[in-house]
Order: C-alpha cells, then structure tokens, then sequence
C-alpha cells in the first residue's frame, strides 16, 4: 500500500494543532491582556457648553491622553479671553495651547477672538477616566466680564437634561428666570428684537433707535446716554 505524502502531512499537522493548540490560545489570552493593561481604552468625551448661544462646541478629539477642543465665538462681537482654568481630569501637564498661544495655570491672557472666530484648545492632558472642565473667562465688546464652562463628559456617564436657553428676540421668557430678551443677562451681546444688539443693565449705543437695555427708553430718553455726545446736542444733561 502506497501513503500519500500529502495525506501524512495534513494528518501531522492537525495531531500537532491538538496537542498544542490549547497552548496558543492561552499565549494569545496572555499578550492581549498585558496590552489591555498596558494601553487601557481611553474613554470617549462629549463636550458641551454653558452658553452655547454664546460660545459654541465645534468639536473635539481625544488621541494618546491628549484632549483637542474646538470651540466658537458666537456672541456677536469681539471677545478678549482673559483666564483658563481646567478642573476634574483635564490638567495642563506637559503644554497646553490656545490658538497656538500657551497657557498655564494661574496664568493671565489678553488673547483677542473676533465675532466669528474659532477658539482651538490643544495638548488638554486627559487622564483617561471621568469627566473635565475648561472654565474660561474673557470680555465681551463692551468690556463686561463674561465667564463659560466647557464641560468634557465621560462615556456612559448620567447627565441631567440641558437647561433651556433664553431666545432674545421672541418676546419669551424660554428660561423661565422672569426676564424677556433683552432684559436677561443671558442675552447680553446677542441680537434682540428688530435686529438691534441687547446691552444687559445698562444702555451703550444711543444712537440705533433701540431699547438695549430693555427698560423702555430707547437712546437719549435713557438715563445712561444723557452724557453720551449723541445725545448732548439734544441738551440731556
């Protein structure tokens, strides 16, 4: 009888895989655990802010423990960032960047964003759990501090529903706080009624026949345009 040399082979190969198989799968089980220990997953971040009517999340991405942050200015009009602080598992650990500007902890900024612009936050240090904040203060055009908190949320992690934002031109109370449009401090710098720019508590521009400051008197009948030189040609005080 004549074997097959073909036949042998496979039939070598086969008791070889049965007698050591088992051992392959347990040296396989090994190595993908010490990766897994070694490089655990990082968790995903989903970003949101404050005031997003006004500034606005574009984007985000985590890669190696480092968080890149995307962010717009959406209040209408120039801003002047003054201070960042990063709270929870963000740190500024080796370098943090704002639009290629770096900034530390306890650091002071006068880093301008024109109406419109992108505020790009780079080299965040993640920790790889948990969530993180980036809490920013700047001055708006009319040189009013303003403060927002970008909040970086763990995956699976439980969050309350956002609360409502207040629309400034519809003439509702959408955050349910008892102030209309221009007359909530959430619309300050935003457009009101008419197109016109809401200005919360006091009145700036007295000479664009709106009520900014929602108090009923439009430019030169406010009280706080009587010393502007708009109105001095009218005779107010």
């Amino acid at each position: 009888m004549v074997l097959n040399p073909l036949s042998s082979k496979a039939q070598a190969g086969l008791e070889y895989l049965v007698t050591y198989g088992w051992a392959l799968i347990i040296i396989a089980t090994i190595i993908g655990v010490m990766v897994f220990i070694i490089s655990p997953p990082t968790e995903t971040l989903s970003f949101s802010s404050s005031v997003p009517g006004k500034i606005l999340v574009k984007g985000n991405s985590t890669d190696g423990g480092q968080v890149t942050v995307l962010l717009q200015n959406a209040t209408g009009g120039r801003i002047t960032v003054t201070d960042v602080d990063l709270k929870g598992s963000f740190g500024f650990s080796p370098s943090v960047f704002l639009n290629d500007v770096s900034i530390s902890d306890n650091g002071e900024y006068d880093i301008v964003i024109l109406a419109g612009g992108e505020l790009l936050f780079a080299g965040i240090n993640y920790s790889g759990s948990g969530s993180g904040t980036i809490n920013m203060d700047y001055t708006d055009i009319f040189e009013l501090e303003q403060s927002v908190v970008i909040t970086g949320l763990s995956s699976g992690e439980v969050v309350s529903p956002p609360s409502p934002t207040e629309i400034c031109n519809n003439s509702i109370d959408d955050d349910g706080d008892g102030d209309i449009d221009c007359a909530d401090e959430d619309c300050d710098g935003l457009a009101g009624p008419g197109g016109g720019t809401c200005e919360y508590g006091t009145e700036y521009n007295c000479s664009d026949s709106f009520d900014n400051d929602a108090d009923s008197l439009p430019d030169c009948d406010d009280s706080d345009c009587f010393s502007d030189y708009s109105c001095d040609v009218y005779g107010y005080p």
